[in-house]
């Protein structure tokens, strides 16, 4: 499309001002675009689609939830059996016990070996 000739000075600065509006538009529209490709790089972004798409998938999904209780399982466990833990030896004395009192009962003795 072919702008028609400027005949005088109003024409001129109306051309002006429309070519300036288009350059501010455009500056405008790139700018947005790199804050929005800048946005998308971020890792907290694509972790977060990552995780979104993951979400989404039944399989994956029912391994993260056994693989995070796996992890709270062993974290519990590494925190209770910690070397020095007063509970540890409490827990440790009283499964002696459950297991002197276990082997001790007449149904468990011929696993014991003989004392005569």
């Amino acid at each position: 499309m072919k702008e028609p000739p400027i005949e005088n000075r109003i024409q001129l600065k109306k051309r002006i001002m429309e070519l300036n509006s288009l350059a501010f538009e455009q500056e405008q529209n790139i700018l947005h675009g790199v804050k929005e490709m800048y946005y998308s790089i971020q890792p907290g972004t694509l972790l977060r689609r990552w995780a979104s798409n993951l979400k989404q998938d039944g399989e994956v999904r029912h391994d993260l939830v056994n693989a995070g209780k796996d992890v709270a399982l062993n974290l519990v466990m590494n925190s209770f059996l910690s070397k020095g833990n007063l509970i540890k030896r409490g827990v440790l004395v009283f499964a002696g016990k459950q297991l002197v009192r276990l082997l001790s009962r007449k149904k468990c003795k011929k696993f014991l070996p003989n004392n005569s």
